[in-house]
């Protein structure tokens, strides 16, 4: 007969044995009973609308080597065909010192470089400049002593009587850009004389290229830059510092070409002046090409 455990023992291991048959049975009911719902997602805060794109801002060109005249990238290709006078814009303060490169127009061909106050070639040109032309009178005004104070004088500013400004610079005998009672107004239109008033694109084609061109139309230097142009058979360049300048108000290089000089005259947002028309009559570009309005 197999040996029996003690009595005490078995009644411990039953005891065990109900025990963990007890603890099955809650298991198994835990499981068959359905869970509690679980409390409902609260609903997501809607998405924030996107906000609207802001255009992008026109980079500049990296470098001036790689496109520092990109505003004038179309005529890259044409430019020597169709202009052989090239305005440029000096660095001013603030320009970073850097005056465009003319090279990518006139490569290496050769080319004469002439500024206002230039000597070479004998082709200074600073008594022709818009300070230092003298005497000026235009469209019945004048004489004034220098071209720009004749130009001035035609604005007509906002909250300043005429008469007096004009007066002011008729007084004025070296050059000077600014009337100081004008500071800070805006200009209501240009008058000279009895003419009409006009505003800044009209008084440029029909006020500003002919009393310039009457004035400097027999000039000695101007027919030297023209007899130059005609026997040398290389480009002109001619700098200034109220030139052409691109979409990021930078001195840039314009070949002087009636459709340049048009799209100059017409933009009041761009420069134009004395340096332009200079540049034209250079180049023997005639005012009726560019100044029809």
């Amino acid at each position: 007969m197999a040996d029996q455990a003690p009595e005490s023992l078995r009644g411990e291991e039953c005891g065990d044995q109900k025990k963990q048959t007890r603890d099955a049975s809650k298991a198994e009911e835990s499981a068959l009973e359905p869970s509690a719902p679980s409390a409902p997602a609260a609903p997501s805060a809607p998405a924030a609308p996107a906000a609207p794109a802001t255009p992008a801002a026109p980079v500049a060109p990296a470098s001036e080597a790689s496109l520092a005249l990109w505003d004038h990238i179309r005529l890259v290709q044409t430019a020597r065909p169709i202009a052989r006078v090239f305005l440029v814009t000096s660095a001013q303060k603030g320009d970073g010192g850097r005056t465009p490169s003319v090279f990518r127009y006139v490569g290496d061909h050769g080319s004469a470089h002439i500024s206002w106050d230039s000597k070479e070639l004998a082709f200074g040109c600073k008594m022709l400049g818009p300070l230092a032309l003298q005497p000026v009178s235009g469209l019945g005004e004048g004489p004034y002593a220098f071209f720009e104070a004749w130009w001035r004088a035609g604005e007509k500013y906002i909250g300043v009587d005429h008469a007096v400004s004009k007066a002011w610079w008729l007084k004025q005998k070296k050059g000077t850009r600014v009337y100081p009672k004008a500071k800070g107004k805006a200009v209501e239109y240009r008058s000279w004389g009895t003419g009409p008033e006009m505003d800044l694109v009209t008084a440029r084609a029909r006020a500003l290229v002919p009393t310039y061109e009457a004035l400097v139309g027999t000039s000695v230097r101007l027919s030297q830059l023209r007899e130059y142009l005609r026997g040398s058979g290389k480009p002109l360049v001619l700098y200034c510092n109220d030139g052409p300048r691109d979409a990021f108000g930078r001195p840039c290089v314009m070949p002087v070409t009636a459709e340049e000089m048009k799209k100059y005259l017409q933009d009041p947002t761009k420069p134009f002046g004395p340096d332009f028309v200079f540049a034209a009559m250079v180049a023997g570009i005639p005012s009726a090409d560019y100044t029809a309005l």
